[in-house]
This record gives structure tokens, sequence and C-alpha cells, in this order.
């Protein structure tokens, strides 16, 4: 045998390989350059044994342990790219290089791993962290831990906890998220613990699907929850401890057609229905109460309230109250009737109280007046022919206005509808039909603008009495009226200067009989009187010329007539018993001679003087 720098000995049974000189470098090789051999390392049975695979390539074990003792290291990679050994304490897998990958198995034989103890990657000093990466199905289905970020990402891949399998978070297990076979519970190791999504910085938009529930049914385990928004004090708070919702500086948005409900059995309904806000009663008559007894509250509405529908019978009663049960406004919705009970309307000055379908009356007090307006020409009407009212007016009563053409007409009727008293503003007229005027002792019918005359009956006698010296005139001259008067007719009064003047108008002013109170005269102009009696009282007749004055005092039949004629240096006539006679015309002038065929005229048509 050629010289080698192994040899063997056999020591206390044993075959022992050893260099002949320490540190020759020799080795025992098994196999040659043309191909290896197995090698078999048996143990205490056959089927025990360690067994370098020449064909395979690889160390096979078989009921074998491999032991390595404290930092006795297992080396892998052509440079001891990574190493393992156990240091004592913990079982240590290091790579020689930073980043170093470890991969169990591979894409096609995968390999089903079981860890039973603690697994720690990298170390406890600065900076020597690793990643760890646990793949799925496919590259891009994983599970990261990033050391440098400290955080376990998941992509891809899901975290699957069994019933009541708790996610543990806090230093001292704080917080807890498990599904209890029924919920999911997160909870709180200390009362009052806060929850918090996002962060004023980073925003979570956040969606539930289902129920969350928040605190437990037991007493006194419902937990406060706030919801912020831009600020700390936009916020929605939920109030466990006094069972309230709150909102502060944050408002809600509920879309067309989304309803608040409330009651047990959402009894009541708030939306906007795209067209109106609509509160709407789950049953028929449900009442709505703004505040209560002891709590009123000041509610103001900006804009159109409706109640109840457009719908057949679908109003609602709506009723206002006021200091107490008895003091209330009520609209009844089945009779289409507003109700005003103990309470008063009431407005300001020009506010209108407007009627009909076009505003067409307004009735409005306009700092000055009640103003009772009309959009066109329009009756007023109080009460019906079936209902009286019984009005009494205290104050002044004005229809229409001063403007011009602005005066309306107004009819008072009586018992049917031919009895009435009509103001008729476009002839200034009081037209009076099926009705008296009446007026009791002592009042007064007044005329003229400053009550220039007045009528009335002073319980003895109709007094037509004027302020001042005035005519009366009954008819005009276009119109003459048949005026009959039964009874006595006294013109002034029997005081001491007192009588009046009195003028009878024939077709024309031109002929008249005038009784003049001063001189106690009575003048007839135009006038031819007729009859076959003479009466029994005293007349003045003046017979008009240039500038004399004719006087004849004629007494009745029985006595004696006597006349006094006065023509400037007339002579005097011859006088008869009951007649008077005058001499020859031509002893006067033409004038004179006017004046005497005149009074012969009169003194014939009384019966006082022959026709011849």
């Amino acid at each position: 045998m050629p010289a080698t720098k192994i040899k063997s000995d056999w020591v206390s049974g044993n075959l022992v390989f050893s260099e002949k000189v320490a540190s020759n470098g020799g080795q025992v090789i098994f196999g040659g350059t043309n191909g290896g051999v197995d090698v078999v390392f048996r143990g205490t049975t056959s089927s025990v044994y360690s067994m370098w695979d020449e064909s395979a390539n690889g160390w096979v074990n078989v009921g074998v342990d491999m032991a390595l003792g404290d930092s006795t290291y297992l080396r892998m990679g052509a440079s001891t790219d990574a190493s393992l050994g156990w240091d004592a304490a913990k079982l240590v897998l290091t790579g020689a290089a930073v980043a170093s990958t470890f991969q169990l198995g591979s894409s096609g034989n995968d390999i089903n791993t079981r860890f039973i103890g603690t697994i720690i990657v990298g170390s406890t000093g600065k900076s020597v962290g690793r990643d760890v990466t646990f793949y799925g199905t496919t590259a891009v289905a994983r599970m990261l831990w990033d050391a440098d970020q400290n955080t376990l990402d998941f992509d891809g891949a899901g975290v699957h906890l069994d019933d009541t399998d708790k996610l543990r978070m806090g230093d001292s297990t704080d917080a807890t998220l498990c599904w209890d076979a029924a919920k999911i519970a997160l909870t709180a190791a200390a009362d009052g613990s806060g929850f918090q999504v996002g962060t004023s910085t980073l925003k979570i938009n956040t969606q539930l699907v289902g129920t969350l529930t928040i605190g437990s049914t037991g007493k006194s385990l419902g937990k406060d929850v706030t919801f912020y928004g831009t600020t700390a004090i936009n916020r929605l708070l939920w109030d466990a401890d006094q069972n309230l919702l709150e909102l502060d500086g944050a408002d809600i948005h509920l879309d067309d057609g989304d309803f608040i409900k409330f009651g047990d059995s959402s009894d009541v309904s708030l939306c906007w229905d795209a067209t109106k806000i609509a509160l709407t009663g789950a049953a028929a008559s449900s009442t709505y109460q703004a505040g209560s007894s002891g709590n009123d509250i000041n509610t103001r509405l900006v804009g159109t309230l409706i109640v109840g529908s457009t719908g057949k019978s679908l109003g609602r009663d709506v009723t206002f109250y006021g200091t107490t049960a008895a003091n209330y406004a009520k609209w009844t919705a089945a009779s289409n009737r507003l109700d005003v009970i103990g309470s008063d309307i009431h407005l300001s000055d020009s506010d209108y109280l407007k009627l009909g379908s076009s505003s067409d009356i307004s009735l409005c007090f306009d700092s000055a007046k009640l103003a009772l307006t009309s959009t066109s020409a329009v009756t007023y009407q109080i009460g019906s022919s079936a209902v009286n009212i019984n009005s009494r007016f205290v104050g002044t009563v004005i229809v229409g206005s001063t403007g011009k053409s602005a005066g309306g007409d107004v009819t008072l009727y009586g018992t049917t509808a031919v009895n009435f008293a009509r103001w008729i503003a476009a002839s200034n007229l009081l037209e009076l039909d099926g009705a008296d005027i009446h007026l009791d002792d002592g009042d007064f019918l007044k005329l003229g603008d400053s009550s220039d005359v007045s009528l009335s009956f002073d319980a003895t006698k109709l007094a037509l009495t004027s302020t001042s010296a005035v005519s009366f005139q009954v008819g005009s001259s276009a119109v003459m009226m048949n005026t009959r008067m039964v009874g006595t007719l006294i013109v002034g009064s029997t005081g001491a200067g007192l009588g009046k003047n009195v003028t009878l108008y024939g077709t024309s002013t031109a002929n008249r009989v005038m009784l003049t109170a001063a001189s106690n005269r009575l003048e007839l102009d135009g006038i031819k009187l007729t009859g076959t009696s003479v009466p029994s009282e005293e007349f003045n007749i003046q017979a008009y010329g240039t500038s004399l004055v004719d006087t004849i005092t004629v007494k009745n039949s029985t006595g004696d007539a006597a006349v006094l004629l006065s023509f400037f240096n007339a002579t005097p006539v011859v006088q008869q018993t009951n007649a008077v006679q005058i001499g020859a015309s031509t002893s006067y002038t033409t004038t004179v001679q006017t004046r005497v065929n005149t009074i012969l005229t009169l003194l014939k048509n009384f019966g006082l003087m022959a026709t011849s």
C-alpha cells in the first residue's frame, strides 16, 4: 500500500482512523472521482442508521438524532451563509448577510410545519429585526412581518379566529376583539376605555353592514360613543348614562323619502318626500305636541306648514292652546272650520285678513280706521236669509274711501229682499224701498253741511227748523211734486219776529205767491185767484209795476169791503157794499192803468166786483 497520511488502528476493539502526523491534512475519502459510494452508519438495529446516499447526493437519517451542543451550529451555504444552533437559551437560525431569506418547502413541495414554543426572528439589538413572509396559494397572497416598519401586513390573506378566540390589543391586553358565537365583541379591560377609528389627520371611511352593539344588556353596561366631525366641538355623542343621543355642531342628513321614526311601533315618521317635509302618524288622529305643560317651546316656522294631505278626507285637526285648555284655536278638518275659543286674533296696523280665492276682500286697521276693502265691486252681507245676526257698531263706519269714484254701494235689508235701505255711491243717493226712517221724539233729521236745517217731532208737532233764514222748496223747476198736507201747517213760531217767509211757485219763478213774514204781506205775481167766496183771511197783494205799491184789504162777503188804492195822485174810487167800482181808466197814466186792470181782475175773481 502506498504511503498515506491516514493510519488505522484497533483501539479497545474500535477501528480508529487518524493522521499519521498531526495536522497533515489527511482525509478519509469514500468513492472516487468517477463516482461516490453509499456510506451507512448503523445504529442499534438495521433499521436505525445514518447514510450518505451517493445517488441522491444527500444524507439520510433513519431513527437517528443529530446532537449539537450549545452554541454549536449547523452551517449552511458555500460561504456558511446560514447557521443553525442552540445558544443555550434558544434555537438560532442566522444568516451571514442582512436580509437573508429562509424558506420552508418549495413551490412544488409544500411542507406542513408545526412550531411548538416561541419563534424569535432577529434579535433584541437595535435594527436587527428581520422581515418574515408567510405565503399563501400565490406569491401575492401573503402575510409579511415588516421589521423596518414594525408592522404585520396582510396581502391577499385573512386572519381567522374561531368563536371566542380573541385579538388582543394593548400592553396589558387592554382591549380584545372576538366573535362570541353570536356577535363580534370589542371589549375593554377597563371601564370607560375609548375606541377610535382613524386619527385627526388620517380619516377612515368606515362602513358597518349589520348591527353594531356597544356595551351589553346588563345593568349600567352601556358605553358612551362619540363621532367627531372636523373639530373636537363638532360631534355626535351617545350618552349611555342619560340614554341620550346628542349632536353638537353636527347635522343629521336624510335623503328624499328617508324617515326618522318615533315610537315603539314607528307610530310617527318624519321625512322630506322630495317636495315637502311630511310628519305622518301610523294611526288616524295621532297627536303632535311641541313642548309640555311645564316646558314651553318657542317654535318658529319659516315657510309653509301643511297638515294632512290633498287626498280625500286626509285633513287632520290642529289645536293651538293658550294659557289654559279653555283658551285655544282649533282647525276641525271634518267641518273645514277654524274655531277660536277664549282667544283673540291680533293683526298689527296694515296687516290684512283676506277673504276669497283671489284675496277679493281684505280687512285691516290702517292705523286710523278699520278698512274693509275689495278688489272689485262686491256685495257685503252680514248673516243670511235663514240666520240673522244682531250687529252693533260703536264708532264710525266708513264704506269706500275719499278718492274719486271710490265709494261703494251699501244695502241694508229688512224682512224681505224688497224691504231695504240702499246707498248708491254712483248717484250719491240714499234710497229706501219698503222701509221707514224712525226717529224718536226730539231726534233730528239734519240737512246741510253745517246741519243748516233739522226736522224732528218735538212730542207735539213736526218741526222743520233752520239755523238761519233759509228757503224751503218742495220739488224743482223741472220736476213738480203734488203735495198734500192733512192737518195744520205752521211755518215759524208764535214768538215775536219768528215768522218765516213762504213762497209758492207756479209754472215758473215769475209765477208765485210769497208770504213775507217781516211785513206780514202776501204777494202774488203772475197768479190768478179763482173761486166764488171771499176768504176770511186778510191778504196783502202786490201788483208789480215800476215802483208803485198797491195795497188792497179784503174782508169776507158778509162784511164791508174797504179798498184803499194809492196811485200817486190818483182819485179815490167809488165804494159799494160788497163790491168795488173803479172810475174811468182814462184818468190814469198807462203804467197806472196796467196796475188798475190787474187789481180789477183780482176783484172780479173774488166776486167783489160786477163783471161789467
